[in-house]
């Protein structure tokens, strides 16, 4: 798979269910009513940029995982839903940080907007 077309009254992805594919570019998830994303639902893919929902509320450990193979041109998330969260594990980066909302971690810009 190398794009994915949402429909807008989803509300979960599982865990691991994007796992090693080549979805690339622009990962659009903003007009989706999706609340939770599970651990490593879109590891191992090319992804640049993720659109999130202003309804997320979780995000699994190491679900954008970002290395030399995983996602490794990923540089901004958009996250409207102003909700704190743990960045680093869902980078699955191996360092440790804060739940923070705005910011940088692993060279990828997290914002509102």
């Amino acid at each position: 798979i190398t794009s994915v077309k949402f429909p807008n009254n989803l509300v979960s992805i599982g865990d691991s269910v994007f796992y090693g594919n080549r979805i690339s570019g622009e990962l659009d998830l903003s007009n989706t009513k999706l609340t939770i994303i599970e651990d490593t639902a879109f590891s191992l893919n090319d992804i640049e940029v993720i659109k999130l929902p202003a309804s997320i509320t979780t995000i699994g450990d190491g679900a954008f995982t970002k290395s030399s193979t995983s996602n490794s041109k990923l540089i901004t998330i958009i996250n409207p839903s102003e909700m704190a969260f743990n960045w680093c594990n869902i980078l699955d980066s191996g360092s440790s940080c804060t739940s923070f909302v705005t910011g940088v971690q692993d060279n990828v810009t997290i914002k509102v907007s």
